[in-house]
């Protein structure tokens, strides 16, 4: 992650700007293609045979003009949701680093589907060249929309959306749901060129999977640490607190008596941490999570933001700022996994 901040700073005014509406837009051209004249789409798949053997480059870029499905109404809605997630995340990481997600798995498709070509070619049996001619049907932007989606699901596991409009659910089950689907459809291919081809598009999900993927969460040490700072701060023994006591019912008892501040000042006093949560952040940090107790001394590669929906001055880090349960009536912060125990 390191890296791509570096290579952000520095070649991060060639990124795509809207690059979700470009990906909409190349369906788009795909599906006009398709009705105009249905032979030209042939010309456009990523088939290695014809781009050695025949000299047609264009095929490296054109197959992600293929759209995925064929056109119908269910089509059309799966195209407008697959915008909408897509905008969220080029949001949430900019314009960069969506680009670096985005073109690294047509990359990765590019680059594996040409290398098992060579490797298919150089072994030459009869069940190789089989599998040559099935790589221009594995090479498909189906796994592009795949990867939007399940980086979405990893992103914002609790967020929820209405399915086919009217069923409520969260993404991370949504993302499961895929997740089995994909583990069928793995299953179910005859051909193992197709396999090596589908895990090779999902491989730029893969690689933010494992490089956001808190592993030292894990660790002994870390189950350590959290039990100390839990034990220190009295976390799992509080219960309930008075809200008055907070800065929030602060506020709410200065409104009730006439005497509520109003400007900037009061806004960003309203935000300060308490003294009495500061005592027990160790070492002097100034950003401490109120789940796992990590600071910015701990973990410099995490970032803090305190939660606008929490009643009082809680502060999270990037792993629990959209988990956690908000405070509310004097409750402790907590994962909405700990309800459900």
């Amino acid at each position: 992650m390191k890296l791509l901040r570096k290579m952000e700073r520095r070649f991060g005014r060639y990124a795509i700007r809207n690059l979700s509406l470009v990906v909409i837009a190349t369906y788009v051209f795909g599906y006009l293609c398709q009705f105009v004249a249905p032979r030209v789409l042939s010309y456009f798949t990523l088939d290695p045979a014809m781009i050695f053997q025949h000299g047609q480059v264009w095929r490296l870029v054109t197959w992600i003009l293929i759209p995925p499905e064929s056109l119908d109404f269910f089509t059309i809605i799966m195209l407008f949701f697959y915008y909408s997630i897509a905008k969220v995340l080029e949001r949430t990481w900019g314009d960069f680093l969506f680009n670096v997600y985005i073109f690294g798995g047509l990359i990765l498709t590019v680059v594996g589907a040409c290398v098992m070509y060579g490797v298919l070619m150089a072994v030459g049996s009869p069940s190789a060249l089989l599998n040559i001619q099935a790589i221009p049907y594995y090479c498909s932007t189906y796994y592009v929309n795949m990867s939007i989606f399940l980086a979405f699901a990893l992103t914002y596991p609790d967020m929820e959306v209405l399915l086919y409009f009217f069923i409520p659910i969260r993404m991370k089950w949504m993302g499961w749901l895929y997740g089995a689907f994909l583990i069928y459809q793995f299953y179910k291919t005859p051909l193992w060129s197709g396999r090596i081809l589908m895990i090779i598009s999902l491989l730029n999900f893969l690689i933010y999977f494992f490089a956001t993927k808190n592993m030292r969460s894990l660790s002994p040490q870390e189950f350590r640490r959290r039990a100390e700072f839990r034990k220190n701060s009295g976390v799992k023994s509080q219960k309930r607190r008075d809200v008055s006591n907070t800065s929030h019912g602060d506020r709410w008892n200065k409104s009730t008596e006439g005497g509520r501040k109003t400007g900037t000042a009061e806004q960003a006093e309203s935000r300060r941490p308490s003294e009495g949560f500061r005592k027990i952040v160790p070492g002097g940090a100034r950003h401490v999570c109120a789940i796992c107790g990590r600071t910015e001394l701990t973990n410099p590669e995490l970032e803090f933001r305190y939660c606008s929906r929490c009643e009082g001055n809680y502060e999270y880090c990037q792993d629990h700022l959209f988990t956690h349960v908000h405070v509310k009536n004097g409750s402790r912060p907590h994962l909405a996994e700990e309800e459900k125990q």
